[in-house]
């Protein structure tokens, strides 16, 4: 099932090795300087990289510290608001300095940008970043995130990094291009699926890119030799299954009218969700729909093009198969 969710497997990766914490600053310009420099070296082929488990601990503490929460063996240590800014300053100033000193362009990816903005001191952050972005030209920087509205309310007016870059919007991958591929990978392993049951692998979840390949991958385990529609319906279940403990921890972190909100938008997605005969029917007060929406908005819950609907194909169904009698 692997070659199925290369993306998956490694997102959990990458979250499984970052719980580390970073020392408290001790000689900082140097000390990131050489750092970098090294990962510079490391990526032109000048020397290789060393990094010793000291080494790594101490790069993934400082991200750790950045963007919060995972500590080694459940400890809560933290630097200090000012070490974060502190660190943030001297991380970019030896990229900019390694970059400057070899004539070289580079290119820096954040990815989950937005979770800055969840800290208590994320505008003290953005203000660090963006002080020294704003004065070099020969590195472009990508803010990636999931959270579209965390993220875009970051580029937003009052904001550090306001009218800073433009803005693009990635599109779900169109079944012209995503059935063709299930139908090549069950072949290359020996097993047969044909164009329609692929097609209803990705009208399953909305062509939503990370659970076609998951609910793809839960097929070709269910499959000895030709896929069909029953094995689809089975991987679909466990698909459910799968993610039904995130969504209950989801589900749990909500008020009670944030509830009753996401399941009438779920089971019955509205460009009018304040209309009187919708409040009625979902037993939602006219006074908190419009806040609940917002709140709901504000969690990458739910969205608006052309109607309000779910974020999440996968939870809407989770949530009108579960919880739609519970409230």
């Amino acid at each position: 099932m692997k070659e199925w969710i290369p993306a998956f497997a490694a997102e959990r990766h990458s979250h499984d090795t970052n719980m580390l914490v970073g020392s408290t600053p001790q000689k900082r310009p140097s000390y990131w300087t050489n750092i970098l420099g090294g990962m510079g070296k490391k990526c032109s082929g000048e020397a290789p990289l060393r990094t010793p488990p000291a080494l790594r601990k101490h790069v993934r503490g400082y991200w750790t510290n950045i963007l919060g929460g995972m500590t080694e063996g459940g400890g809560n240590e933290r630097l200090a608001p000012q070490h974060v800014s502190c660190n943030t300053f001297y991380v970019m100033e030896g990229l900019f300095s390694y970059v400057e000193k070899h004539n070289r362009k580079a290119c820096c990816v954040f990815d989950e940008f937005q979770e800055i903005a969840t800290l208590p001191e994320s505008k003290r952050i953005e203000g660090t970043l963006r002080s020294h972005i704003q004065m070099h030209k020969s590195i472009s920087f990508i803010y990636v995130g999931s959270r579209r509205q965390l993220l875009m309310d970051m580029f937003g007016k009052n904001r550090p990094f306001y009218g800073s870059c433009g803005f693009m919007t990635l599109s779900s991958i169109s079944s012209d291009d995503f059935v063709p591929y299930i139908v090549q990978k069950f072949s290359e392993s020996g097993k047969t699926c044909s164009p329609d049951i692929a097609l209803l692998i990705y009208d399953h979840v909305a062509g939503y890119p990370s659970y076609v390949q998951r609910l793809a991958a839960f097929a070709w385990g269910m499959t000895e030799t030709v896929c069909t529609k029953d094995i689809v319906e089975a991987s679909w279940n466990a698909l459910l299954d799968d993610t039904t403990a995130l969504f209950e921890a989801t589900w749990t972190g909500l008020s009670p009218i944030e509830r009753r909100a996401l399941t009438s938008i779920a089971a019955e997605p509205t460009s009018q969700p304040s209309a009187y005969e919708y409040l009625q029917r979902y037993h939602v007060p006219a006074s908190s729909m419009q806040k609940a929406i917002e709140a709901l908005k504000m969690l990458d819950l739910v969205e608006y093009d052309k109607e309000w609907h779910l974020v999440d194909p996968v939870m809407a169904a989770w949530i009108k198969d579960t919880r739609s009698t519970t409230i």
